[in-house]
């Protein structure tokens, strides 16, 4: 794979901001047609802000970036996504009164002032598309109504829709379930075989250990080094991603719980849209405990610790300290 030329290359990219942090330290990275490049990294390592330079989100301070062979600038969005890169990014940028089709066409209406998009052609075209990645949406339901998993869906057709040829996508199961998980995976798949090119952005290993070709790995801004995936192991990468040997098990004594000294009980809490995010919770928490609130993001965590907090109203039920 050495020896092709890249599809794409960012070479010595410097990212310095105003208040003099040195969020990229000339970092280059190569991505090889119809890979998967899993790109690596603590949270706060630099992966998101090269992408985003990559995207034309962000202006670099130094280096370049040439797509296949041939220097390219990007000033915007727009200008990565008519060179057929796309991006989508952890936080979603849908307009959630709208529904998935009118989401997924908007932007593309033309330039001129009487210029409209063909509506029921478009609608052809992402059925095809969808039937093809078995990668399905309900088009026509307000973006607002619909889970997250199915949000994350939306931007992925919104970019595969504009015929992009490198897809990145930034931490894109951190708002996913197992299940969700599996279904991403094999659309990926899917997209490798018809010769696209993904930049998987993450930290968790055993995804980038089961879904990539090759792993670069940054660490506070710099590219600790780049490895095949089926050359690498778990403990590998983690000592590539901070710098140190990494005990992947935490070995736990036996512990008893001590006596209660938090309870919720019965707890309704609503969301910003009236929603109800909790519905009717009970749990307690003893003394000298961790006690773990886990759930796919959107699935009322938020509203509950604000709640608690008092920072959200209590619909209904107590809590006892």
């Amino acid at each position: 794979m050495e020896e092709q030329t890249p599809v794409l290359e960012m070479r010595d990219i410097v990212k310095v901001y105003p208040d003099g942090t040195k969020a990229l330290k000339g970092v280059t990275i190569k991505v090889y047609e119809g890979e998967i490049l899993g790109l690596l990294g603590e949270n706060g390592a630099g992966k998101t802000t090269l992408m985003k330079i990559l995207f034309g989100m962000l202006k670099p301070t130094k280096g370049k970036i040439f797509l296949r062979g041939k220097e390219v600038r990007f000033k915007s969005p727009a200008d990565a996504i008519a060179n057929g890169i796309g991006m989508v990014h952890q936080h979603f940028t849908l307009v959630e009164v709208f529904n998935a089709l009118e989401n997924i066409i908007l932007g593309m209406e033309g330039h001129g002032l009487l210029s409209k998009i063909d509506v029921e052609s478009a609608r052809k075209k992402l059925q095809k598309l969808m039937g093809e990645l078995n990668f399905q949406v309900p088009l026509d339901v307000p973006v607002e109504n619909l889970p997250v998993g199915i949000q994350q869906r939306i931007e992925i057709l919104k970019m595969l829709y504009r015929d992009v040829n490198i897809l990145i996508l930034d931490e894109p199961t951190a708002v996913l379930t197992p299940i969700e998980v599996r279904e991403l995976f094999a659309v990926l798949k899917k997209l490798k075989e018809q010769g696209k090119t993904i930049i998987f952005i993450s930290h968790k290993l055993n995804e980038v250990m089961e879904i990539t070709d090759r792993v670069t790995v940054i660490r506070k801004g710099e590219v600790v080094g780049t490895v095949k995936t089926s050359e690498a192991t778990p403990q590998l990468l983690a000592r590539m991603m901070v710098g140190r040997d990494v005990v992947l098990r935490i070995e736990k004594p036996p512990k008893e719980p001590g006596d209660v000294v938090f309870r919720v009980e019965n707890l309704w809490v609503k969301g910003d849209r009236g929603e109800e995010a909790v519905r009717g919770l009970t749990f307690e928490v003893h003394a000298g405990e961790i006690f773990g609130i886990a759930g796919v993001e959107g699935n009322g965590q938020s509203e509950l610790i604000e709640a608690i907090a008092g920072l959200r109203k209590i619909e209904k039920g107590k809590v006892y300290l």
